[in-house]
């Protein structure tokens, strides 16, 4: 049985790699200002709120999805069209003004360093009733991660951000019921884990750029890992870069002789993770557009759109022993 690497070790590894995934708390950014996402928001690719559809309906101006209380280090000093040109852990892309605060580094890097947090482990939860509307019932997803206050019995007390009058980061305290599916802190980097929270997703519709509630291929993935504190790089083509070591993928019967639970099998624009074998299947977890456009387990013979089974186009296996 072998042992994974730690994620600190992971993260300056793929930092090193220089494909997308930085350091926030880094002195290189000690120049920058910093922000904090004050709702869930899409990233957009170019500054305008315009929508550019694919030919399937999706916005492919839309980057990716910003968490409420992502901290992401601003890139522009000033906006155009009322977007800011910024860089969050994994991405950069341009966020609407209204949508982020500006908050100090030192309190930005204190956030970041800080061990006393809840992460959200399902597709979503709610916050507890409150007669203060601004922080009763609100929607947090999956992967959000938000400063913890306390708890009692009942609730975990986090703080959520707001935008001041000034456009500087304000706070309230709401509550989490303990009977939603949270963690404090992260969970043990481990297979059994990142399967466990990857699979927390499934059934949920194969979305673009997460802009319209579901997940991609590479959004299922990143926010998995990033619950067991390691930071991929948000697409597909940059995932395939993230390996110290590439186990070449070899087609035929013997193709996922190598694979074990929750290594990343990359394919020509697209991400899976592999799930395991049964009655002499091989199966993944992914989430893809194929005929169902589902995030689900699936024999690796599924069809993509095109009508090729994925395990036809998959070019070679990211080992989490070599991650």
């Amino acid at each position: 049985m072998f042992s994974l690497p730690s994620p600190q070790k992971i993260n300056k590894r793929i930092q090193s790699r220089n494909i997308g995934v930085i350091d926030l708390a880094s002195e290189k950014y000690f120049d920058k200002k910093f922000a904090v996402s004050v709702r869930d928001m899409n990233l957009r690719v170019k500054p305008t709120e315009m929508p550019k559809y694919s030919p399937e309906g999706f916005d492919m101006n839309c980057e990716t999805l910003c968490r409420r209380g992502e901290i992401m280090i601003l890139l522009s000093e000033k906006p155009k069209n009322g977007f800011y040109l910024v860089h969050s852990v994994n991405t950069q892309g341009y966020a609407a003004e209204q949508d982020i605060a500006w908050i100090s580094r030192g309190k930005a890097i204190e956030l970041l360093n800080s061990d006393n947090f809840v992460c959200i482990t399902d597709k979503f939860v709610l916050t507890s009733p409150s007669r203060d509307e601004n922080i009763s019932k609100i929607p947090l997803s999956f992967g959000t991660r938000l400063p913890l206050m306390g708890e009692n019995s009942a609730a975990y007390s986090v703080l959520l951000p707001f935008r001041g009058d000034d456009g500087k980061v304000k706070t309230k305290t709401a509550e989490i019921p303990k009977s939603c599916t949270v963690s404090k802190g992260y969970l043990k980097f481990t297979r059994k884990n990142i399967l466990q929270l990857s699979l927390r997703m499934r059934g949920m519709p194969y979305d673009w750029g997460e802009s319209f509630g579901g997940c991609d291929c590479s959004s299922l993935i990143c926010a998995a890992f990033s619950l067991c504190g390691v930071f991929l790089p948000r697409n597909s083509s940059k995932i395939a870069k993230i390996a110290c070591k590439e186990v070449p993928f070899k087609k035929g019967k013997t193709a996922f002789l190598c694979c074990r639970p929750a290594d990343i099998i990359v394919c020509k624009g697209h991400v899976m993770l592999y799930y395991g074998k049964c009655k002499g299947k091989n199966y993944v977890f992914h989430s893809f557009l194929g005929s169902r456009g589902i995030t689900d387990i699936t024999p690796a013979d599924e069809k993509t759109s095109a009508g090729v089974p994925f395990a036809d186009i998959a070019e070679k296996i990211i080992s989490l022993r070599y991650i």
